[in-house]
Formats: structure tokens, C-alpha cells, sequence
């Protein structure tokens, strides 16, 4: 919905106010200038050159303070005040505490200029800006207008055709745009068969003159192949080159049949050929006919909202210019990036999917920093019980990621984290205290596992670890008497049960929890979203912890759980005896 000019006139003071805010947000926040990053950097390197730090601090702190329009004194004065507490005593405190005091600050600093966007949005529209979203609002409308159109309307296709385009999920011009080659060849030079040279993929046009087939073992396609292959057939053949005893082979080539008039088809010929998937009925000419046809009748409506800035600052073609030659490269570019998806043309389409999903994300995740969740009190005699009754130390790692999760808890928005870790680095572990913290503040905490063995396993292992400190855990799968099931149940509901493990069970419409504070995934990639979604709707934006032992490049998480904070546990704990180990100590004893 849009804001008239005159509601955002009349708003122009509070926004010029949180524009200045934002500034001093994204100036305290930027990863490349400002000095908490700075010492931060390189496991704090750099902390002992900046002098003054916690005075210099709290003086930009209350400044902005003061600043903060009227309108956003409840979300933004309390988390400043945090940070001017943070800093009132930062320079007496020796390195470690400078260090925790840093990551602290800029925990809540990153937190700030995700909410802060939410109030920038609403900052006035200029009158060009707001007649070049007016025109690129119908642009796109026309774009979704023209590109909508049903295939079967495309010239040469109708509803015969369109219907067999339907098997390959194409049922708009849309569809078929984006509908990409699978691989492409090389016939800008048509070799003669004596002039072959082995070990290189060429392209020959052959005429069939003796259809024979001898058989070594398996009979497999050759009566398909009989009926194609007929004598004084034409045809085209592509692939590697290769010697045997009789000369000269091509094993399993692409092939297209030749009519007539194909040397004078410019789309097959002289030039790198697009090849397509095919199905039956479809077939390679016919589907490079089609998409010419609709390239050059509809590509002109291809939009993309991504700003002209960024495709200047990445080097990305014209979406227009990147869709013709994606399908149908040019005469002069080299056939090996468009073969392995590398090219510029590839590149620009790639960018916009991934584009276009990370901004579903940034979408979602600014979207939960506004839900309302449970602030937590992570300290408490539980936990420290918990911590005494273990036979060994928790690793640093292990350490550093409880107090990540701990920090998500305190604060009154819901949590979304990925844990990370080998198997047997202790997820469990890390999983357990968060549990025992939200249960320690009277709230219930689930574990959904993807199989019921899993959800036993973890059944034994958290009994263990709950009942010496009292807290009571319960197990609920599908497999369970409807007697035991109900009694389970009624347990979960009434609020006796404070951990509760199970399967996909747990996210039915029966199972009703008292007050439902964190559900704990394991193994995210074995739920799909909206069970993840469905689990967490069982308590009021309660807290999600996902587990994987996946191992997942810190880049690519971000790229695929770009709607998760991610903790790494990437230490194994010292008295792990791993399978290499063991070997070695059978080595060395003999």
C-alpha cells in the first residue's frame, strides 16, 4: 500500500530525524571504518591501538540518545541505553573484558540496523523518484501481462503442442523463455568425415548408406535406432572423436534427422546450436523454431527489477541482451562457458535467482526482528547444576556458541540460529542448555528429530542429562499405543512435561503444548519450511534452533539459511576418540 504525499509531508521532520539516526547506526555498524570492527578484526589485533574507546563512545551514544524522534523512543532507547552501559566503565576493564564488551556492542549494533530499516522505508518519496517507480510499476505489470500468455498461443504451437510442452512444466511464454539449454554445439564448421581428428568433439553431416547392427551383448535400442537410421537418411552428428581397429568412431553422439531445406536453416546451422531437453513430440528443431519465435516476439517485456546501479557495479548484462544469447549464443563467443553455464549470459540469470532469494530472506528476516518473542533470564541454578553434573569441560567452542544462543534468548525477539557442527562436536550439548534455559523460565522446550530411532537416541541422552536437575522429559512418536499417546499428551498440555522429543508428530493439530519457548530442529534439511514454521506457531513466537551436522561453507549459509543466524561449533572436544585415532593407537601398539 502507498503512503500519500501528504501523509509523508506531513511525516517529512520524523523521517529526516531517523534518517540521521540511521546514519549514526550504519556508521557504527560499518564493517569497513568503524573501531569496534576494527578491533575486532583478526581475533582483536588491533585492540590495543584504539586509546579511549569507551569514552569516545558514550559520548556518541548519548548524543543520539537525545536525537531519537519521539516515535521510535520505545524501540531504539532501551537496546542505546544497553550500549551506554556497555561502555560507561569500557576503558578500566583489562583485554578480555574489552573483548567481551566489544562483541556485545556489536551484536546489538547489527540488531539496531535491522530495525532501523523498518522505519527508513518510510522515508518520502522525491517527486522523480516517485514518477520512476509509477513507470517501473507499469512496466512490470506489462511484464507480467505479456510474459503470462499460455504457449499454445506462440505461432506454430496450439493446443497439441502446448500440451506436450506441459510435460516439461512449460505452460506460459515465461515458462518457455526461461526453459535453458541443456548443453550446446559447436556447428559454425560442418568437418568432412576424412578430415576428422580424434580426441576432439566435431560436428559431421553424414548420409546413411548400409543400416546394419551387429550385436555384442544386449540388444538394448537397436530396433528404435533401425527405424531412424534408414537408408539414404540425413543427418547431423556431434561428439568426441575417437580411434578403434576400423578407423574412425563417435560413441553415443547427439544426432538430429535433416530435411531438404536444414543447410539454409540458419538456427541449426553455421552457428552454436542450443539443445534443449527434449520429450516425446519435441524435438530439437522444432523447440529452437518456437523459442526464436518467442525470443523475438516477447523478450522485450523481460524485467528486472534490479537496479541499474547494481548491474553497473557487478558487470551484469541487460537481462534483455543475456536471455537472446543465452539461447542463442553469438558467432564469435567461445562454446565452453556457455556449455558449462559460465557465461556472461548464464552469469546475469544466476545473479538475479540468487538475487531475488536473498531478498526474500533480507524480506523475512526484517520481518521477524518486529515478532514478539520471550525474553529469557539466562542465568539461573539449573543450567549451572546442568554444568557441574557433566565428567568433562565444554570446549570453547562450545562456550562461544551457548553464549551466542543465550544472547538471541535474553532479547524479547524470536530467535532464529542454525548450529553447525561435526558430529560428535556436542550440538546436543549446546541444544541441551538452551532447553534448560527457556525451561528454567518456565516455558517448554521440543526436539523435533527427522526419524523415530533419532528421536529415541536423543530421548535416552537428554533423560540423562534432565532428571538428576528435575526436569521431566518426555518422548511422543507415531508409533506409540493411542493410551500412551494420550497420556503423553495430557502431560505435554498441563505443562509436566518440560522437554519434549519426538518427530514430525509433534507438529499435529493435537498435540497442544502450556507454553511452548524453544523447538530445537535437528537436521534442517530433512523438514521442509513450513514444518519448521508449523512447529514454531505452537508457542507464541517461540525461538527456533536448527541443527546440522552438514558441513556447510559459512558463504553458502548465508546464501541458503539467509534467514538464520549461524553458529559454527568448529572445535572437537579432546577426549573424543575419533576412528583416526583409533587407528593410529593400533599402529603405534601393533
Amino acid at each position: 500500500m502507498f503512503v500519500s504525499i501528504i501523509d509523508l509531508r506531513k511525516k517529512n521532520l520524523f523521517v529526516k530525524k531517523v534518517s540521521n539516526f540511521r546514519k549514526f547506526i550504519c556508521l557504527t555498524s560499518s564493517v569497513e571504518e568503524q573501531p569496534l570492527q576494527f578491533a575486532a578484526r583478526d581475533d582483536f589485533k588491533n585492540l590495543s591501538h584504539i586509546k579511549d574507546l569507551g569514552k569516545a563512545m558514550t559520548g556518541i551514544i548519548a548524543l543520539q540518545i537525545n536525537a531519537i524522534p519521539s516515535a521510535a523512543q520505545n524501540r531504539f532507547k532501551p537496546p542505546l541505553g544497553n550500549l551506554l552501559t556497555l561502555f560507561s566503565d569500557y576503558d578500566a576493564q583489562d583485554s578480555a573484558g574489552k573483548k567481551t564488551k566489544i562483541i556485545e556492542a556489536i551484536k546489538i549494533l547489527e540488531r539496531l540496523i535491522d530495525a532501523i530499516d523498518v522505519f527508513d522505508s518510510h522515508k518520502p518519496l522525491s517527486p522523480l523518484r516517485e514518477e520512476q517507480i509509477n513507470e517501473r510499476i507499469l512496466d512490470l505489470k506489462t511484464s507480467a501481462e505479456k510474459l503470462s500468455v499460455p504457449v499454445q498461443y506462440l505461432k506454430g504451437v496450439g493446443p497439441k503442442m502446448a500440451a506436450r510442452f506441459q510435460a516439461k512444466k512449460i505452460s506460459t511464454v515465461e515458462d518457455l523463455l526461461y526453459f535453458l539449454p541443456r548443453t550446446y554445439e559447436d556447428r559454425r564448421e560442418i568437418r568432412r568425415i576424412n578430415k576428422l581428428e580424434t580426441g576432439r568433439i566435431q560436428t559431421i553431416i553424414a548420409v546413411v548408406v548400409l543400416s546394419e547392427f551387429r550385436y555384442y551383448g544386449r540388444k538394448g535400442r537397436t530396433s528404435y535406432l533401425t527405424g531412424i537410421f534408414k537408408k539414404g537418411v540425413r543427418a547431423i552428428f556431434t561428439g568426441p572423436v575417437t580411434p578403434n581397429y576400423a578407423g574412425k568412431t563417435m560413441i553415443h553422439p547427439e544426432y538430429e534427422i535433416l530435411e531438404e531445406d536444414d543447410d539454409e536453416n540458419l538456427l541449426n546451422f553455421k552457428r552454436i546450436v542450443p539443445v534443449y531437453s527434449e520429450t516425446e513430440g519435441l524435438h530439437q528443431k522444432y523447440i529452437r523454431k518456437v523459442m526464436y519465435g518467442a525470443l523475438d516476439q516477447y523478450s522485450r517485456y523481460i524485467a528486472s527489477p534490479i537496479p541499474a546501479e547494481i548491474c553497473r557495479k557487478r558487470n551484469l548484462l541487460n537481462i534483455h541482451e543475456a536471455m537472446l544469447t543465452v539461447h542463442f549464443p553469438g558467432h564469435d563467443e567461445q562454446i565452453e562457458p556457455f556449455i558449462d553455464a559460465r557465461s556472461e549470459s548464464h552469469r546475469r540469470l544466476i545473479y538475479d535467482e540468487f538475487f531475488f532469494f536473498q531478498l526474500g530472506m533480507a524480506v523475512k528476516k526484517s520481518g521477524r526482528i518486529l515478532d514478539k518473542g520471550i525474553s529469557f533470564r539466562v542465568e539461573g541454578r539449573l543450567l549451572d547444576r546442568f554444568y557441574a553434573s557433566l565428567p568433562f569441560s565444554l570446549t570453547a567452542a562450545q562456550q562461544r556458541v551457548i553464549g551466542e544462543i543465550q544472547k538471541d534468548l535474553q532479547y524479547p525477539t524470536s530467535m532464529n540460529r542454525l548450529l553447525q557442527g561435526d558430529v560428535g562436536s556436542g550440538k546436543t550439548l549446546v541444544a541441551m542448555a538452551a532447553m534448560i534455559t527457556v525451561c528454567e523460565n518456565a516455558c517448554q522446550a521440543a526436539l523435533m528429530a527427522p526419524t523415530e530411532i533419532l528421536a529415541r537416541q536423543h530421548y535416552i541422552t537428554l533423560s540423562a542429562w534432565a532428571e538428576p536437575i528435575g526436569l521431566r522429559v518426555v518422548l511422543l512418536t507415531g508409533s506409540m499405543t493411542n493410551a500412551a499417546r494420550n497420556e503423553i499428551l495430557a502431560q505435554i498440555a498441563s505443562g509436566q512435561a518440560d522437554i519434549i522429543i519426538g518427530t514430525h508428530t509433534l507438529i499435529q493439530e493435537s498435540v497442544d503444548f502450556k507454553k511452548l519457548g524453544l523447538a530445537v530442529i535437528d537436521e534442517q534439511h530433512r523438514f521442509g519450511v513450513m514444518q519448521r514454521a508449523s512447529l514454531r506457531s505452537k508457542g507464541i513466537q517461540a525461538d527456533v534452533l536448527v541443527m546440522t551436522a552438514t558441513p556447510i561453507p559459512r558463504t553458502l549459509a548465508m546464501t541458503v539459511y539467509g534467514d538464520l543466524d549461524v553458529s559454527v561449533i568448529d572445535e572437537m572436544p579432546p577426549w573424543l576418540i575419533t576412528c583416526k585415532r583409533i587407528f593410529l593407537l593400533i599402529a603405534v601398539l601393533g
